[in-house]
């Protein structure tokens, strides 16, 4: 279905009407970044920063107990991992969606996830989990502008993030999406290796190209997950517990 669905499918997304509808002003073609040939990731060595993502920090005591019980996904993780996965309304329809990394934590600690998500949507995922908190020990904050989202591509992807001694992590959608780093505001890291630098519109199009998509834009509220196929791109258990939506 998805070969078949993404030549229309990345037509559609390169629309100046679907970009003016996504709050974009002004579009970067991929080629001026870096290739694009039929997702030839394999000659691709580039980074980007992704403004257009937001963080919000879950810390407790309870805050792993707290996110599983309302996650489409297994949030046991190992400390310094990251898995994708998704929030939904009762009916099972999608809330939000997010990347949730798991923070090494210091002995006296609790455990903290930070979940990369939409920046425009980082206000509403702090009040969507705090309808849940009732009396679990945990802490949601909106730490937007104390982080950045940075992501590097291509062949020397993992040499790369070996250099930021766990700061930085595949991203579990998929392996052609190279790894994800949250650095703090301001900190830009220097990425060795002879890699270019790409624009966040380039990144962005390159991402849908593998079929990974993000809400609220390309995956409206109205979207089931296996509906948008996220299932495929492991952000859906279906060994774990019981969820909000399942």
């Amino acid at each position: 279905v998805g070969r078949i669905l993404l030549p229309q499918l990345a037509q559609m997304v390169l629309s100046k009407p679907y970009l003016q509808h996504a709050g974009r002003k002004s579009f970067t073609p991929l080629a001026r970044s870096f290739s694009l040939r039929s997702g030839d990731i394999s000659a691709v060595d580039a980074f980007a920063k992704l403004e257009r993502r937001g963080v919000v920090a879950v810390q407790g005591a309870d805050a792993t107990k707290f996110l599983h019980g309302l996650t489409t996904n297994d949030m046991a993780i190992p400390l310094g991992a990251a898995v994708y996965t998704n929030f939904l309304e009762p009916k099972g329809r999608l809330v939000f969606d997010c990347v949730a990394y798991r923070t090494p934590d210091s002995p006296n600690e609790s455990p903290c996830y930070l979940l990369d998500c939409t920046a425009s949507e980082s206000g509403s995922v702090v009040r969507q989990l705090a309808k849940f908190k009732i009396r679990s020990k945990v802490q949601i904050t909106d730490v937007s502008d104390q982080f950045e989202v940075w992501v590097v591509l291509g062949t020397g992807a993992d040499n790369v993030a070996k250099q930021f001694n766990g700061r930085m992590f595949p991203d579990p959608r998929n392996a052609r999406l190279g790894f994800r780093g949250l650095f703090p505001k301001g900190e830009t890291p220097t990425f060795a290796g002879g890699l270019q630098q790409c624009s966040e519109d380039a990144y962005e199009t390159f991402r849908m190209l593998q079929g990974a998509f993000e809400s609220p834009i390309e995956m409206p509220p109205s979207t089931f997950p296996l509906e948008a196929n996220l299932n495929f791109y492991h952000g859906v258990s279906f060994t774990k517990g019981c969820y909000v939506g399942q």
